[in-house]
């Protein structure tokens, strides 16, 4: 088995909320049986998103690498998970190594394969929260400041003075805008093209 801590500079700072990264340090797993087969993984622990340190990862594995010697692949990798919940993200590098090195089915892949794509769930709820928000009276009413009118609370006040005809010239406004904004949306291409 061979450990690598790695440094791998990035070309633009990567932010996240608790931290911005100018270079990534993921460790490098590689494996390999009496018979020649290799196995390999990766892991990064991003300091801030949990309890573990990358210097705790390194000593984890450096800990764990010589009890998984000289065993089999099943016994190596059943022994390491046992200590998952110590080091969550060095256990799963440790585990997928070996994973890797048994031939896992599941990380064959002998035919082209297409994994949908999140975009036509995103449009659907965009759909659904703007045909809501459009339509919103209520919480609209409840929280908009003076002189700050909405499609909605336009049309509740016309309509609550009297103004029928221009409620409903309003309220056509707010259903066109609403039916060509979901129009637009329904256009997006919702499916993977090759380039």
């Amino acid at each position: 088995m061979s450990l690598r801590r790695l440094c791998l500079p990035l070309i633009r700072p990567y932010r996240l909320s608790y931290r911005t990264f100018d270079e990534f340090e993921p460790y490098l797993v590689e494996v390999v049986d009496d018979s020649g087969r290799t196995g390999f993984a990766d892991g990064h622990i991003s300091p801030g998103s949990s309890a573990e340190t990358r210097e705790g990862g390194w000593a984890f594995m450096r800990e764990r690498i010589p009890e998984m010697l000289g065993r089999d692949p099943a016994a190596a990798k059943a022994g390491v998970l046992k200590h998952f919940e110590d080091s969550k993200v060095a256990t799963t590098a440790l585990a997928c190594a070996v994973e890797v090195l048994e031939g896992n089915p599941l990380l064959n892949c002998d035919k082209d394969t297409t994994l949908p794509l999140l975009t036509p769930y995103l449009i659907a709820a965009f759909s659904l929260s703007i045909a809501l928000s459009m339509g919103e009276l209520g919480a609209t009413v409840m929280v908009y400041p003076p002189g700050w009118v909405t499609l909605p609370v336009g049309i509740f006040a016309l309509s609550d003075r009297g103004a029928i005809f221009d409620a409903a010239a309003l309220t056509m406004v707010l259903a066109f805008s609403t039916l060509i904004v979901l129009l637009g949306l329904a256009r997006i291409p919702t499916k993977a093209s090759v380039r």
